[in-house]
């Protein structure tokens, strides 16, 4: 059987519709019962049951944070880095946000060029 790949394009934009719409079912086909109950929880469950960490814990970091967005990053968009940044600050944090337009989810292995310090 052939796989059939679906276009990036067409695939909703939410992190864990597009794990079920693309991830998944090429998964399903490789893995056994076991294994796909582990892809579950580590591609899944991490979104779905994700809590923030608590204030507490937060206040224990003693550096400035430098939160970086990759503007073609398809698993998280600009709203997740903000949310971040201002629990963040609710602690009390010294946070900076970046941007990285047109880098994927790992642009800041992609495009490193504007973080070389």
């Amino acid at each position: 059987m052939r796989d059939v790949i679906v276009p990036l394009s067409k695939i909703d934009r939410t992190p864990i519709t597009r794990l079920v719409q693309y991830i998944v079912p090429h998964l399903a086909k490789r893995s056994s019962p076991e294994e796909l109950e582990g892809v579950h929880t580590a591609t899944v469950k991490i979104f779905v049951d994700r809590k923030p960490h608590p204030l507490r814990a937060l206040q224990n970091i003693k550096c400035p944070i430098h939160l970086v967005h990759c503007g073609s990053d398809i698993a998280y968009d600009l709203s997740y880095v903000e949310e971040l940044r201002d629990h963040l600050k609710t602690a009390d944090l010294d946070v900076q946000v970046s941007q990285i337009p047109g880098a994927p989810h790992f642009g800041s292995v992609t495009h490193p060029e504007p973080y070389v310090i």
